[in-house]
């Protein structure tokens, strides 16, 4: 069926979604976790400052490879040798993983390319500007509806107002949601923006505007991972999200939380908000090249629940894939810079940005952001990180609950409420001060004792199944040492 057909004719997608709830109903499969369509409601947001100049990137040049500042903040203790060393092999992970298809990432880079520009204050056209990637982007989420016919998805696309110098305009989020099977398990959000700008003309929406690396790189990814997640059930409900409007303040991404997470009283049920902004150029200033690094930005404190995701992000990737890992910066985002995660942390969600390690100022937002700029072995590496995130967070079991810690014998003991379907679990450990996890050790059950705990300030804990399938880790805790120096 033609995509564009549906989005110009909302009494069709009405009644093809209630067909599609009367046939879950009718196979007697487990009730969904979200509501089944994205609501139709229009919202008056804010204005939000106009586009600020790019800020200038500094990158340690580290061709070839990575330097020695890009590890944990100080090094681990010696580990006991009675400490068994963690592995992890979780089939489904490894299999999805694999998937990730490089040709496929270039081929969606190409298509949002040629459609001239992107930007958000277009008018409809059926062959270019962002009304024309719109019904592309919807007919690629069809098509994976179609292929994935045992999978309970949704998909709609979000219309919303918003005002820019004086005028109102309308602007659409594409959705797919994938029905996750455990009520428990929460939300995960995977997102990108697709919309354009020209730093050179901001509200000219016929300026050649490529946005090749900004975003089509990170859409392309959210694609991908939609493809590969929407092949089985997962126990979280996922949301994946093209958002128009980021490029004049976030309009999108804030339009989504108002009329859908808020409005549905959902947003307590957010387990995480990945957006993926920029990710797709291994090439930096001054012939900088990295190709086996990201960057991951959160929202501060170090305690902060984004700063404990992007923490997720990093020991997800160190165990999981082996050709890059993940450097955890210490700020929401770079200098004068913004991204959809913030709408997200700002409302009290865990929100991270992946952006690429080196990136390079001057090729953003012009015509310089074109295919030249795409490397598709590294947008292939990017999109796993943010592929494995993503089923640890729906597919493992529930994170412990109620960590005590006793300190009246020696060594301290922690205990743990058991995890549902856990057969063992991870202890994490950090100084207060690091930004990663530095240790991390094996539990065999939910009562844990040992000499390290004393050598820590922060405790996290989370399990792992059956499948040695690993779920996301527990609020962190403050060792009772570190509380009573910080008294």
């Amino acid at each position: 069926m033609n995509a564009k057909i549906l989005i110009r004719k909302p009494s069709l997608i009405i009644i093809l979604l209630i067909l599609g709830a009367l046939a879950c109903s009718l196979t007697a499969e487990p009730p969904p976790t979200l509501p089944p369509r994205t609501p139709q409601v229009q919202a008056t947001l804010t204005p939000q400052n106009p586009l600020v100049p790019q800020q200038p990137v500094v990158t340690t040049d580290v061709k070839g490879g990575l330097d020695n500042n890009l590890g944990p903040t100080s090094p681990p203790p010696a580990l006991p040798t009675s400490v068994a060393v963690i592995t992890f092999d979780s089939p489904n992970m490894t299999s999805e993983l694999q998937q990730v298809d490089p040709n496929r990432l270039y081929n969606t880079v190409t298509a949002l390319v040629r459609f001239q520009n992107r930007h958000t204050l277009g008018l409809p056209n059926p062959d270019t500007g962002i009304f024309a990637a719109r019904d592309f982007l919807m007919a690629q989420l069809y098509q994976i509806q179609v292929d994935n016919p045992q999978s309970r998805i949704s998909i709609e696309s979000q219309p919303y107002t918003f005002p820019y110098a004086g005028q109102s305009y309308t602007a659409e989020n594409p959705v797919m949601i994938i029905n996750g099977t455990d009520p428990t398990a929460g939300i995960v959000i995977i997102g990108a923006h697709y919309d354009t700008v020209n730093a050179n003309a901001i509200t000219n929406a016929y300026l050649d505007q490529p946005g090749a690396n900004d975003n089509a790189s990170g859409v392309a990814a959210v694609l991908e991972i939609a493809r590969i997640l929407a092949q089985r059930p997962h126990r979280a409900s996922i949301i994946l999200i093209f958002f128009s409007g980021e490029e004049f303040g976030r309009y999108g991404s804030l339009a989504y939380i108002e009329d859908y997470l808020v409005r549905f009283g959902m947003t307590q049920n957010v387990r995480a908000m990945i957006n993926l902004d920029t990710i797709g150029s291994s090439s930096g200033p001054n012939g900088t090249f990295v190709n086996n690094a990201i960057r991951v930005y959160s929202a501060p404190p170090n305690e902060s629940p984004s700063r404990q995701l992007a923490r997720l992000a990093e020991f997800t990737v160190r165990y999981f894939l082996t050709d890059i890992r993940v450097t955890v910066e210490n700020q929401l985002d770079r200098a004068g810079r913004w991204g959809d995660h913030q709408s997200f942390s700002d409302a009290g969600m865990p929100a991270i940005r992946l952006i690429e390690y080196a990136e390079e100022a001057n090729k953003f937002h012009n015509t310089l952001d074109n295919l030249d700029e795409i490397d598709p072995d590294y947008l292939r590496r990017t999109t796993q990180v943010a592929l494995s995130l993503a089923l640890v967070l729906a597919d493992g079991p529930n994170p412990p609950t109620d960590i005590r810690i006793d300190t009246s014998q020696s060594p301290w003991r922690i205990e743990w409420t058991p995890s549902a379907g856990a057969t063992r679990y991870v202890v994490a450990l950090r100084k207060s001060d690091s930004l990663t996890f530095q240790q991390e050790l094996i539990a065999p059950t939910n009562s844990f004792a040992h000499s390290v705990l004393q050598s820590f300030d922060v405790v996290a804990v989370a399990a792992i199944d059956a499948n040695n399938q690993v779920g996301p880790f527990s609020a962190e805790v403050y060792l009772p040492a570190s509380v009573a120096a910080a008294n």
